[in-house]
């Protein structure tokens, strides 16, 4: 079954990839109803950006599927495959549809199904981290249905009919706020390291081409129109979040949570290069972000069976007990750190030349050049973690012959990709000169220098007591775990609390049922007396009568 659904996904993304080429635009409509003068249909926009990026997401899905025959073939559930099915469906349909109400089906399938995901392990940890996931990610699915009900106003659902509304700037500002919570920027950055806890090859479609990147491409579509909303506070935003996930990433032990801030980090450079104006440079780096962390994450799986753990403290010797995998993952971490004509390096240095060019102020540009430099530091730990001889633990190494077919694709997209994508994306776009100064395009390098200098004082003990000291206090996520997991429920569940004492049970209950129960009894006892005394009653009513028809 593995083998069946991922050589037709894997089919689909190379008959998608070659419409590409066609370089058109395609456009399929069915008409569903009209109802009080909406239109409700289904739409299919197959342009170049769409047709594209819904190739590598079937590819990519392909091979995930390839690599679960062995990594969940002997998972007892049979619920995996068609979880993975709707899910890879949701993010396409979302892709692929210019109409908002596609959209939102495709934005809620992905929530959902995500959080059956994370909680496939029926465990207390799965649970608390479905729980975050979920109530995290349905403040940006309440502000696309809003937007929908505004949307409708317009006469149509479709994006082509924006103009037509009187509020759309309310209406790119709940898509900012439904992107910012989806791609998890500050203050939302706590849930996505808790989704963790879905099984490695969900972990790796989620980080790779599919949830988080969902806002991004949300963002990516739809630039144009609401770039100029709230684009200062965004690019803060997002560099602030990739300064934090950098920092947490570098003194995290586990190795799927080091993983998983590493995308938060390059999710927030997307959006940032994004809201300075250049949209075809956050696209690439969506797309080789794909390859490289889709390709990480299959690696560390494969480690993580071996190891039978996440820790990177407990892992050592790969080179010689998993080389294949052993490799791979140096490629990815290479990659992710920016090395010389790896897919990660096409984008990520004309990115950072593209900021230097920009011109922008003094404080974003240090957080992005931080940033880089504490990438390359937790590269170089994942690196030397895995590179070590040392032996830490006892473990059976397994590298199954299936394996070669998914890793050995992905790696190629990897050493390739880049070059291959940066011809063919910048012909369709105004390619735009970027004129930099030698000494700015050193920083990079100089960064790169500086870090492998930190990491090797740090570990010598050379650091300062000051510097350790603040950035183990930037270790917490800057206090948005226990600000999102404790505080705010425990405040929730006060304000609560004293809410239905007060209203509930209280105002409401006096007025409400007991006031009424007060009032019905106090009838009833005086119909109760009249009951009572029915003789006497009779008689006086036939005395009365009797006089007045004498009178």
């Amino acid at each position: 079954m593995y083998l069946n659904l991922s050589l037709i996904i894997f089919l689909m993304s190379l008959i998608i990839f070659f419409m590409f080429f066609l370089n058109s635009l395609l456009l399929i409509e069915f008409s569903i109803m009209e109802l009080n003068s909406i239109s409700y249909e289904f739409i299919l926009h197959l342009d170049w950006m769409a047709v594209y990026f819904s190739a590598i997401v079937m590819l990519i899905s392909s091979m995930v599927m390839l690599y679960s025959k062995f990594y969940m073939g002997k998972d007892p559930y049979q619920k995996f495959i068609p979880l993975v099915v709707l899910f890879i469906l949701s993010m396409c349909l979302m892709i692929l549809s210019p109409n908002m109400l596609g959209i939102m089906l495709g934005w809620d399938g992905l929530g959902l199904i995500s959080f059956l995901l994370v909680i496939y392990y029926t465990n207390t940890k799965s649970m608390i981290s479905g729980a975050i996931t979920i109530l995290s990610n349905r403040l940006g699915d309440a502000a696309i249905i809003v937007s929908l009900i505004l949307l409708m106003n317009s006469g149509n659902l479709n994006f082509n009919f924006i103009h037509l509304m009187l509020n759309y700037k309310m209406f790119f500002m709940l898509l900012l706020l439904a992107g910012i919570t989806k791609s998890a920027q500050i203050p939302f950055s706590v849930w996505l390291p808790a989704a963790m806890a879905a099984p490695t090859p969900i972990s790796a479609l989620v980080h790779s081409s599919t949830l988080v990147t969902a806002g991004v491409y949300l963002f990516i579509r739809y630039s144009p129109m609401m770039s100029v909303y709230l684009s200062s506070m965004i690019i803060i935003i997002s560099c602030s979040t990739m300064f934090l996930a950098s920092i947490s990433a570098f003194y995290e032990m586990d190795f799927k949570k080091i993983i998983a801030l590493s995308t938060l980090s390059q999710l927030s450079l997307m959006i940032s290069i994004l809201f300075l104006g250049n949209q075809i440079l956050s696209f690439f780096h969506l797309l080789s972000h794909a390859f490289f962390k889709s390709l990480l994450f299959l690696a560390a799986g494969i480690v993580i069976h071996s190891t039978m753990s996440q820790d990177l403290r407990s892992m050592g010797n790969l080179m010689t007990s998993l080389p294949l995998t052993s490799m791979i993952i140096v490629i990815c971490i290479l990659s992710l750190s920016g090395f010389p004509f790896l897919c990660g390096f096409y984008s990520k240095d004309l990115i950072i030349e593209f900021f230097l060019f920009k011109g922008i102020n003094l404080f974003i540009l240090t957080l992005l050049l931080i940033s880089t430099l504490f990438t390359s530091l937790y590269s170089l730990r994942m690196l030397i973690s895995c590179v070590s001889t040392e032996k830490k633990k006892n473990y059976t190494p397994h590298e199954a012959n299936l394996l070669l077919i998914p890793l050995g694709v992905l790696s190629l997209l990897v050493i390739f990709g880049g070059w291959a994508m940066s011809w063919i994306l910048f012909n369709f776009s105004s390619n735009e000169m970027l004129m930099i100064t030698n000494t700015e395009k050193m920083i990079v390098g100089m960064i790169l220098l500086i870090g492998v200098t930190f990491y090797y004082s740090r570990s010598l003990k050379f650091s300062s007591m000051l510097i350790s000291w603040l950035i183990n206090n930037f270790n917490n996520m800057w206090n948005l775990k226990p600000v999102s997991m404790i505080y705010t429920p425990f405040k929730n569940l006060t304000f609560s609390w004293k809410l239905m004492k007060k209203s509930e049970m209280g105002w409401k209950e006096y007025l409400g049922p007991l006031n009424l129960k007060m009032i019905l009894s106090q009838f009833n006892k005086k119909n109760e007396l009249w009951t009572q005394q029915t003789f006497k009653t009779y008689l006086i009513l036939f005395l009365g009568i009797f006089f007045m028809l004498l009178i």
